[in-house]
């Protein structure tokens, strides 16, 4: 990759500067340098492995340790790694700002959110049986609260409906809605699913 080319990256094209909150972000500065990692291999000499980096996870390990510990510039890391300065001084202000850098560093991220929650079948039935009579996500919940099924909120229930392939209600009159509910009201609960 030509220096050129690695300034093609308007995140790390602009001069050093050494404050402010207009740093580019370390990932947006290196993903560029690296081919897509699908299938990435080690170099045959394994030599090559640590002289010529190309994970950008790797690229900015070797950035750093190289200013830390071998005292390197900004300016001759970013030649030797065809980024500008900038983005070194933003790798150098991430790794400072580190609470943990040995898990930030080496360790996958954890994944995002809570795990989704555990429907059991009969819970599952009952949201189907009532879509089947016509009831919004909405209309759902308010029913299973009303059954004492009151751990599952709407967006498990629209995640049963997507699971199985049930299509948004079409737009409704009042007086259809009012009807749907109704309609269970009346029917009323015989196979009630556990609280599970």
């Amino acid at each position: 990759m030509t220096t050129s080319a690695a300034l093609t990256n308007p995140h790390c094209s602009d001069p050093p500067s050494l404050g402010g909150s207009d740093f580019p972000s370390t990932a947006s500065c290196l993903m560029h340098l690296a081919p897509k990692m699908k299938g990435h291999r080690a170099p045959p000499n394994p030599a090559d492995f640590f002289a010529r980096p190309t994970h950008p996870g790797h690229i900015r390990y070797e950035i750093l340790r190289t200013y830390f510990v071998d005292g390197l510039s900004a300016k001759t890391l970013a030649r030797r790694f065809q980024i500008t300065p900038r983005a070194v001084y933003a790798m150098i202000r991430d790794f400072r700002a580190l609470k943990d850098p040995i898990a930030d560093i080496f360790l996958p991220p954890d994944p995002r959110g809570r795990p989704p929650k555990e429907v059991s079948p009969a819970q599952r039935e009952r949201i189907l049986a009532l879509r089947d009579h016509q009831l919004s996500v909405a209309e759902i919940k308010t029913q299973l609260d009303a059954e004492g099924i009151d751990a599952l909120g709407e967006r498990v229930i629209q995640r049963v409906l997507r699971e199985a392939g049930r299509p948004r209600l079409p737009r409704r009159t009042r007086s259809q809605r009012a009807a749907a509910v109704a309609a269970v009201a009346a029917d009323g609960n015989p196979s009630r699913p556990d609280r599970t």
